[in-house]
């Protein structure tokens, strides 16, 4: 715990990411499932450094025992659990992998604030109060820097070596094993089930209280996009969560560097002022990485705003003439309509219920790049990614919604007439 760490936490900017990014996790409902709950305790405890390192800064200038102990309590006990979060955090994961292991999150919640709590507790009671000092970091002297080391070796240790089990696991390998089965068996409960002589009774109309959803879902109640919003929900965002361990077990290495460097040399000189910089830098950008990996929810800001812009510079624009359209999409679209979409339209599109009375023929995004590589239209999935966008570009697919764009992914996309 270096003095410009906490005082670049309490930064105003940085402590408004934290803040927006929290407004974010509870507007979209992400503090209800894990590891976001554990990712909000985090940010929680950021912010209440920042608040009891403003508090300290006016407490510790006035003869007031009491107040200065309330307000170190507060701030020293919030920044050891903004220590001790990372490593917890890390160790959720492999947890949520092991399908096995089973732990309640409320114990990890009781570790990130207990220990931390705890130790402050010990500090108080058998530290000695150094004098004169007017500085957080210093104020329990050398029994204070024991503990802060204690607490960040602790999370390194925890933090990098989860971290170690979560990329020798086979992650990766799981959620391709799940997707093939997915394929395998595709027992979609949104299919229309259909009896075994479906072909005797084919050229037969549709029942007169089943109609077809022609164009673009409007309902909010729409069965297609409640599964959609469902597969949303349950992503953990494995990623984001890995390279913020990553980089706050960084800032914890030079805080840790910074700590054994006091408890060895009682001469800083320039070399551990530069760490201390170092920290400093590091400890002001983790607001701005919380915001970057978190604040801006895809669902909840990027996707409305990419709308309501989609609106306004495509309203007037509807009847674009096919002219407009560059010379490859129109190659790709014209071929593929004219060679390819009878077939593919036999091959992965399923009628699906998007209400009590009505239907939809559809198919999902990941099911198209799927086709696209066996009737070799493209090599690799990132090249069937840009075939299906310049499909939907050209008007030859389109989402059920009309909110996304082409994407590998299991959203409903649906081919126009």
């Amino acid at each position: 715990m270096t003095p410009n760490l906490a005082a670049n936490d309490s930064h105003p900017s940085t402590a408004s990411c934290w803040v927006w990014t929290i407004a974010v996790m509870f507007l979209s409902k992400k503090f209800k499932r894990l590891p976001h709950l554990f990712t909000v305790n985090l940010f929680f405890a950021q912010v209440l450094t920042c608040i009891g390192m403003i508090l300290w800064n006016f407490v510790v200038k006035e003869n007031n025992f009491i107040g200065q102990v309330l307000t170190f309590t507060l701030l020293c006990t919030s920044l050891y659990s903004t220590f001790i979060w990372p490593g917890l955090i890390a160790l959720s994961l492999v947890l949520l992998k092991s399908e096995d292991l089973k732990v309640s999150p409320g114990m990890l919640v009781i570790a990130g604030w207990g220990i931390p709590a705890l130790i402050t507790a010990v500090l108080l009671i058998c530290g000695e109060k150094m004098f004169g000092v007017i500085d957080a970091a210093f104020f329990y002297g050398r029994a204070q820097i024991i503990c802060t080391t204690f607490v960040v070796a602790f999370s390194i240790f925890l933090g990098g070596g989860s971290l170690v089990c979560l990329s020798r696991g086979s992650w990766a390998q799981n959620v391709q094993t799940e997707e093939v089965n997915s394929f395998d068996s595709p027992e979609d409960p949104l299919i229309e089930n259909e009896p075994e002589n479906q072909t005797v009774f084919e050229t037969d109309p549709p029942p007169r209280d089943q109609g077809q959803c022609e164009s673009g879902c409007e309902s909010t109640d729409c069965l297609l996009v409640q599964v959609e919003e469902l597969q949303q929900v349950a992503d953990r965002q494995v990623a984001r969560h890995v390279l913020m361990c990553l980089l706050l077990t960084v800032s914890l290495l030079a805080n840790l560097s910074s700590c054994v460097w006091l408890l060895f040399n009682h001469n800083p000189g320039r070399l551990y002022l530069e760490l201390l910089f170092f920290c400093a830098v590091v400890n002001y950008g983790q607001g701005l990485l919380s915001f970057a990996l978190f604040g801006l929810d895809k669902h909840l800001i990027l996707l409305p705003v990419k709308k309501r812009l989609y609106s306004l510079w495509y309203g007037k624009q509807e009847e674009q003439p096919q002219s407009d359209l560059s010379e490859e999409i129109r190659m790709t679209c014209t071929q593929f309509t004219k060679y390819h979409k009878q077939q593919c339209f036999h091959d992965i599109v399923k009628k699906r219920r998007c209400g009590k009375k009505t239907m939809v023929d559809c198919f999902l995004g990941c099911e198209l790049v799927e086709w696209l590589l066996q009737v070799g239209l493209a090599q690799d999935r990132g090249e069937a990614v840009l075939y299906g966008m310049r499909l939907q570009q050209g008007g030859v697919l389109q989402h059920i919604k009309q909110e996304y764009s082409f994407q590998d992914s299991p959203l409903y996309y649906r081919f126009m007439a």
